[in-house]
């Protein structure tokens, strides 16, 4: 998991959806932050507008996925934005 992408997460549930930063640690998992399903969808939204990525809901929503395994799978949709957009060059 790179530290630059969870930084950026954390910053963006602490800023934008009002979540308490020391609350948020790699083993929390969505459901110990307080999030129910509308944050969930509000975090897809913002991710999607500020980095190009697109969400499936049900993975947003899965109570037991830890923000440290949220981490790692953003780092892998970014991982392969970036191959892509190389391979189209």
């Amino acid at each position: 998991m790179s530290t630059a992408t969870y930084d950026m997460l954390v910053t963006k549930m602490t800023e934008n959806l009002g979540v308490d930063a020391s609350r948020v640690r790699p083993d929390a998992t969505f459901a110990d932050l307080e999030l129910d399903s509308l944050a969930a969808l509000e975090l897809g939204v913002i991710l999607e507008e500020d980095l190009g990525l697109t969400f499936d809901l049900d993975e947003l929503r899965r109570e037991e996925m830890t923000f440290g395994q949220f981490s790692a799978h953003v780092e892998r949709l970014l991982a392969e934005k970036r191959s892509a957009a190389v391979d189209a060059v």
